[in-house]
């Protein structure tokens, strides 16, 4: 079984879904992108142990806490947390007893990239038919979601679009990098001027 959930539009369900999942077995609880709502953000220190319960979204918050460390591992349920910014996140969610494995997910190298393939098209897959890419390719994750979904089941498709989205990609890059390289030459061209005028002013006080 699996329930997924947006955070920001569980309102004051929240506790009410959170409990009803904790009593079903064998299930899987996907909370995503938490660290959208400010409920679950760092707590800012407290003046004393009455005010700890008083920030906005504490309920939210300290359901989540008291389900993360509940009896749901033991119906063979489990939770999925996803966020993009983990420090942002109060320590008290991921905390050792409440989060029993922390994965990072970065973009996909190219040993990455076929690895996902294989998993994903099994059988469709051949080994001398995976596409050539250059050896510093990276792909987001959200990326090839994106391109699976338009061709699950025609991986020539996938790698047509693969192909494109790298050079998509590799185009992306080389305008980052002459943007870069424009604003140096820019900084070092301010830098001379500034030079110049500064040598300037003192010949002309001399």
């Amino acid at each position: 079984k699996k329930l997924g959930m947006s955070i920001s539009a569980l309102g004051d369900e929240f506790s009410l879904r959170t409990l009803n999942f904790a009593n079903k077995n064998n299930s899987v609880l996907a909370l995503e992108d938490l660290d959208t709502d400010p409920s679950f953000h760092k707590r800012s220190k407290v003046v004393n142990a009455t005010d700890e319960y008083q920030f906005p979204g504490a309920n939210y918050l300290y359901t989540l806490l008291n389900f993360l460390q509940g009896p749901g591992p033991l119906n063979g349920n489990v939770t999925i947390i996803t966020t993009n910014h983990l420090d942002k996140l109060d320590p008290a969610i991921y905390r050792p007893g409440r989060v029993d494995e922390k994965v990072f997910v970065g973009y996909y190298g190219l040993e990455d990239l076929k690895d996902w393939v294989k998993f994903f098209y099994r059988e469709l897959f051949e080994e001398n038919s995976f596409p050539e890419f250059e050896k510093d390719i990276s792909f987001r994750p959200a990326d090839l979601s994106e391109l699976y979904k338009k061709n699950a089941k025609d991986i020539k498709g996938f790698y047509k679009a693969l192909k494109e989205r790298s050079l998509e990609l590799k185009l992306k890059t080389e305008e980052e990098l002459q943007e870069t390289e424009l604003e140096n030459l820019l900084i070092l061209a301010s830098k001379a001027e500034a030079k110049i005028s500064i040598k300037k002013l003192e010949e002309s006080n001399s």
